[in-house]
């Protein structure tokens, strides 16, 4: 045989290191880089997925803000408690920015329902017919639910364009009752 030369000695020894350096290191770590490339995507999804409910979460918030800010909107169109005095108080503010004269506001007695308690009220006002209309107009546009069930046109006994308007409407109350505040006197106890 021959003498095999130094320059391919060496070449067949480095490809012998590579073969066996490749089933040894490479290998090995080819199959790690496998495993990390797969935990990756896994991860890549989960995170993906974390931002979905992040964002789902952001959006739950704004509705739930949304759906709070209606509720109390709702709880100030159905208060839970109805004093008259506070009915009163309110429709004569709206009777004095509308330019009309409240003549008459008698309160019924509350009629209880499976969810609210209806509290009618005969009202009776004078004014021009603009004045009833807007008084109208701003008793629908309370923060509570007051309904005008009817209503009474007659002309006023003035020389003037005056009318009276007799009406009837309905103020609701939610699940609370209804308080008539009489006066505030206590009773004093014996000793």
């Amino acid at each position: 045989m021959s003498k095999l030369r130094p320059s391919y000695f060496v070449a067949l020894l480095a490809i012998i290191a590579f073969v066996a350096g490749y089933f040894t290191i490479i290998k090995k770590q080819k199959n790690v880089y496998l495993k990390l490339e797969e935990e990756y995507k896994n991860l890549t999804v989960d995170v993906s997925k974390a931002r979905a409910v992040a964002e789902r979460k952001n959006q739950a918030m704004r509705e739930y803000w949304l759906v709070t800010k209606r509720w109390e909107k709702a709880n100030q169109m159905l208060p839970k408690q109805g004093n008259i005095p506070d009915i009163l108080r309110d429709i004569n503010k709206l009777a004095g920015a509308a330019g009309v004269k409240i003549n008459l506001f008698k309160p019924k007695a509350p009629m209880p329902k499976e969810k609210y308690t209806e509290i009618p009220l005969d009202i009776e006002v004078s004014g021009t017919y603009h004045e009833i209309a807007r008084f109208l107009a701003y008793l629908n546009n309370m923060e509570r639910i007051v309904n005008v069930s009817s209503i009474d046109l007659t002309p006023g006994k003035e020389e003037t364009w005056g009318l009276k308007a007799k009406m009837s409407a309905i103020a609701y109350v939610g699940q609370g009752g209804v308080k008539h505040e009489k006066g505030t006197k206590k009773k004093r106890r014996r000793r």
